[in-house]
């Protein structure tokens, strides 16, 4: 089921609005009563990295090479604020054409730290949560709790995909295209044992059942996301 914005369940399609994996994750990664995050934001931004990534695969925007570039084959009309930013970081990329295209690694080392801020804003705009900004801390210090309705059921729903998919990873091949890469990316991050029922071991042996059902240039992302979260503290920072 790649390419739709309206994630399915495992048999019928969800009556929420139109939220992209780049949206699912961030409220995938927020504490549901304190809108804090449960992972590090230095963790976060590179699974927010990896989610825009996805993302335009989703739609041919780009395509991911054997070796880790990533190719654009579109410029703008993608719905995802974070997705659209990351194709026009790509084509500035391609401004040198000695360097050729960016890789996943690259991508993700470069942006990690410049999406967060956007996302929340991105959501805070659609009044997906009451976000509490401090204008002399920004927005990285707001408290994101799903507002009540459509919000709070879609962070709830998107848990649920998780922790059904790490439970019983045989039934990946059931699943939509944007809940199987949720719980990939939740589990590349190191995460999954804070959203779902398993431990930290059986996570690890869950997580590669589920990225044997996904195709390779979107392994490439999550192995990229996975290694590079793998450097990095897994404490949050507030």
């Amino acid at each position: 089921m790649v390419g739709s914005y309206r994630p399915q369940g495992w048999t019928a399609e969800s009556p929420l609005p139109d939220l992209s994996l780049v949206d699912r994750l961030f409220l995938l990664t927020h504490d549901l009563e304190r809108g804090t995050p449960i992972i590090g934001l230095d963790i976060l931004g590179i699974g927010l990295v990896g989610a825009s990534l996805l993302e335009l695969t989703y739609t041919h925007c780009v395509g991911i090479w054997q070796n880790g570039v990533v190719r654009r084959t579109a410029d703008y009309g993608h719905v995802d604020d974070a997705a659209q930013y990351l194709l026009g970081c790509i084509m500035e990329y391609e401004r040198d054409p000695r360097a050729g295209g960016p890789t996943v690694s690259e991508l993700i080392g470069a942006q990690r730290d410049l999406l967060y801020n956007g996302v929340a804003q991105s959501l805070a705009s659609r009044r997906m949560f009451g976000a509490t900004f401090d204008s002399r801390r920004g927005p990285s210090r707001g408290r994101f709790i799903p507002a009540h309705g459509h919000p709070r059921i879609a962070a709830e729903e998107s848990r649920a995909w998780c922790n059904a998919l790490f439970t019983w990873p045989q039934r990946a091949a059931e699943a939509g295209a944007v809940a199987l890469h949720l719980a990939c990316l939740i589990g590349g991050l190191g995460g999954a044992p804070l959203v779902t029922a398993v431990d930290q071991q059986a996570a690890h042996v869950n997580l590669a059942q589920l990225l044997g059902v996904c195709e390779v240039q979107h392994v490439q992302v999550i192995k990229s996301v996975s290694t590079a979260a793998s450097t990095r503290a897994m404490v949050p920072r507030r």
